[in-house]
């Protein structure tokens, strides 16, 4: 869907977050869910702004950053399942 008609990687995260978003909240997670998906779309949105394409090194650091965002996004993940269960 990517192109001239695509409405650009702003609506292409809306859709990837709010869709992440949407299945938690819809298995029943909570705010410290919510905590970390805002920690996880920070995460990105850092990746974003750092992103210079012509310097293959910072590329390619900020690829293995993926790491970290996933990592984030479970952390936020497990720590909401941990809190319901004290519940």
């Amino acid at each position: 869907m990517r192109g001239k008609t695509s409405g650009g990687p702003g609506l292409e995260w809306a859709a990837g977050g709010g869709s992440t978003g949407a299945a938690g909240f819809a298995a029943g997670a909570g705010l410290v869910f919510a905590l970390g998906l805002v920690a996880f779309a920070g995460h990105l949105a850092w990746q974003v702004v750092r992103l210079d394409i012509d310097d293959p090194d910072l590329c390619l650091a900020l690829f293995k950053s993926d790491r970290d965002a996933g990592l984030i996004l479970f952390a936020g993940m497990l720590l909401d399942a941990f809190v319901r269960s004290l519940v």
